[in-house]
């Protein structure tokens, strides 16, 4: 019989007996000298040596490892179950040797019996379960974590594991030893998966630099040609024939990866999407590369650089582009990488991340990716949107440069449309944000046409369209668009012009509209606009000369403006009338300056105006305007203000710095 029916007959047994007859220690022959002793559950045996150095615990749940190997119970020849069962205190003695027999449970018994006279160094040495546990019983897990305690130090964990570059080991250790903050590792990449943590860039940032990489710079060969030399960039003699030895491609530029995305566009929303925009490879504004959408949407570039070299990387990319000796490579990277990281440690819509996107959008521009500059305008534009429902100040100056960016890629509709509506909502907080509402009506006017600006102006009520003049103002900074200017101003100075508390708006856009007309050369217009809006000015200077009563400073602001546009316009003679009748008409004594500020107001006039009548080539004219700012500060002020010291000064130097910050005169 094998030790299979030997294995069933001790199983039989064991069951009827108490928990000490189930201690069996078997000792076999041989060189392994191993004692088999079963333990409380059925299925794990123990195994140790004769020598009682060595117990590996055996479970069924337990595999074995190359240094707690056990050779497993085998079939034994008949002869060897013999020679193993004499070998036990001659227990078995009424067995015939190479008998295959069944033990019976009277010998089993007494083997029993005799096993508890096993020395006491051998049963010291039986292993057991690990922390006092059976082998088949499963340890308990770690419990989790309160989330908020994980938001708690999740600064701290930050600070270790993104910003100092620790390991995570290292990582956990910091947290116990400083916070006394314990979790296991698996916890830790959980709630790393959860907060959108990777030590790993995007892939984005992963492609550009390995194509950088992958630039290998050439490398200069002189080629010879049976004995001469011959200029590698030397032109071939058409109809010449190439040497079998040469081998020639034509290298291909890599694919731009361009998709249609479903996602709504900002752009989407105005009329006249498809724009005029007649350049090569130019998708529609709703379109964007893929990869470029992802790190939009998700992408955050680690990296041990400081926000300042960040940044000074940026200008020197922009400084590259400049003057032509860019790599588009590296300047695409620095840019991503800055714009990356003050959009996730600043804020989206901060002045810093507005720079450096403005930046990128202009980069690919130039590089002729008009659709990833529509798709960085898009995103920051909607996050104008998602932070405020209003129009502040912030979105407006964004929306200007966008529009900026619009004309540069020749979408004159889309960036026409895009100025009317927010010359018409940027006040109507209480209709949302305007740009992300669609167009009441789709077969309205074309944007840009004389009916939307006639529409525009007819429905603007006063207070609105008192602060359309700052938009304006700032809308005029930018040569390209001046044509849309040119037929909106003269409706709006029209319009203003009938309200009794909107002269001045009026007076001001008559200067924005001649500043525009003169940049495009049409001085005969600009000098009549001028005219008109001089018209509108000469009221206040009379009535204030009879009532005897002080210019206000706005005025004085636009008299200036109005003389020097005067002179843009080539027209110096009208430039001084405007300034000799406003020097008039100023009204003042000592007596209105007491706690009022107006003598400052009224001498800052005369120094501005006479340091811009030096720059126009009035030098005379300067030096007049200067002895009347001197005069009236001597007589508010007295010859020991800091006023009048400065004046002084500048008259001796003729360095306007003194008085006004801006760059040294020359007499």
């Amino acid at each position: 019989m094998d030790n299979y029916a030997m294995t069933g007959q001790y199983s039989h047994h064991s069951s009827n007996n108490d928990h000490e007859s189930n201690n069996i220690v078997l000792q076999t022959s041989g060189d392994m000298g191993l004692f088999l002793t079963p333990s409380l559950a059925e299925d794990d045996i123990i195994m140790s040596p004769a020598n009682g150095q060595h117990q590996y615990p055996i479970s069924g749940n337990e595999p074995l490892a190359p240094n707690n190997w056990a050779p497993p119970p085998h079939p034994a020849h008949q002869a060897e179950m013999a020679g193993s069962l004499n070998e036990v205190d001659g227990l078995f003695d009424n067995q015939p040797a190479g008998d295959a027999a069944y033990a019976s449970p009277d010998v089993l018994s007494t083997a029993v019996d005799g096993a508890q006279d096993t020395p006491s160094h051998v049963l010291a040495n039986t292993p057991a379960t690990a922390n006092g546990q059976p082998p088949g019983q499963r340890r308990s897990r770690a419990r989790p974590l309160d989330p908020q305690l994980w938001e708690h130090h999740k600064a701290n964990i930050y600070s270790y594991y993104i910003e100092q570059d620790c390991a995570l080991s290292a990582t956990m250790d910091l947290m116990q030893a400083n916070y006394q903050f314990q979790a296991t590792e698996k916890m830790y990449k959980y709630r790393f998966k959860k907060w959108k943590w990777s030590k790993n860039p995007p892939r984005v940032i992963a492609a550009s630099m390995l194509d950088i990489a992958e630039q290998r710079q050439p490398v200069e060969r002189i080629k010879k040609l049976q004995s001469r030399h011959s200029a590698e960039d030397s032109f071939i003699q058409e109809g010449s024939s190439i040497h079998d030895e040469f081998t020639y491609r034509t290298p291909t530029p890599p694919s731009s990866g361009v998709i249609v995305t479903a996602a709504e566009s900002v752009f989407e929303n105005l009329q006249g999407t498809d724009g005029d925009l007649d350049m090569a490879g130019a998708a529609t504004a709703d379109t964007c590369t893929q990869d470029l959408r992802k790190f939009l949407d998700e992408g955050f570039c680690r990296t041990n650089a400081t926000p300042e070299e960040l940044y000074s990387r940026v200008q020197e990319a922009v400084k590259a582009i400049g003057e032509g000796t860019c790599n588009h490579e590296e300047a695409g990277s620095a840019f991503r990488a800055a714009f990356s990281y003050y959009r996730h440690h600043w804020s989206p819509t901060h002045s810093k991340t507005l720079e450096i996107g403005y930046f990128l959008a202009t980069f690919y521009v130039k590089t002729g990716r008009v659709n990833d500059a529509h798709c960085i305008l898009d995103w920051m534009t909607k996050e104008h949107c998602d932070d405020t429902k209003s129009c502040h100040a912030g979105t407006i100056t964004h929306l200007i440069s966008t529009i900026g960016i619009l004309r540069q890629t020749r979408r004159d509709k889309e960036a026409n449309m895009l100025t009317i509506q927010l010359l018409k909502h940027h006040q109507a907080p209480e209709a949302g944000h305007f740009l992300l509402q669609s167009p009441s009506d789709p077969s309205g006017p074309c944007a840009g046409s004389n009916e939307m600006i006639e529409d525009l102006i007819a429905s603007s009520e006063p207070e609105k369209l008192a602060a359309m003049s700052t938009i304006l103002e700032r809308l005029s900074t930018d040569s390209k668009n001046h044509q849309l200017l040119q037929d909106l101003l003269p409706r709006y100075v029209q319009k203003c012009d009938g309200q009794p508390t909107l002269e001045n708006q009026a007076i001001h856009s008559g200067c924005i509209l001649a500043a525009a007309l003169v940049t495009s050369a049409q001085y005969a217009r600009a000098i009549n606009t001028l005219k008109e809006a001089e018209r509108l000015l000469n009221p206040f200077l009379n009535g204030n000369n009879e009532s005897q009563c002080p210019l206000e400073p706005s005025t004085l602001t636009l008299a200036r403006r109005l003389a020097f546009t005067y002179a843009d316009a080539n027209d110096p003679n009208a430039c001084l009338r405007v300034l000799s009748t406003t020097l008039e008409h100023i009204v003042f004594d000592e007596l209105m300056d007491v706690g009022t500020g107006y003598g400052l107001a009224v001498c800052d006039f005369l120094m501005s105006t006479a340091s811009e009548l030096h720059e126009k080539g009035f030098c005379k004219r300067s030096g007049g305007w200067m002895n009347q700012a001197l005069l009236k500060s001597q007589t508010i002020f007295g010859d020991d203000h800091e006023c009048t010291k400065r004046i002084q000064e500048v008259m001796t130097t003729c360095d306007m710095d003194i008085y006004f910050g801006g760059p040294p005169g020359t007499c």
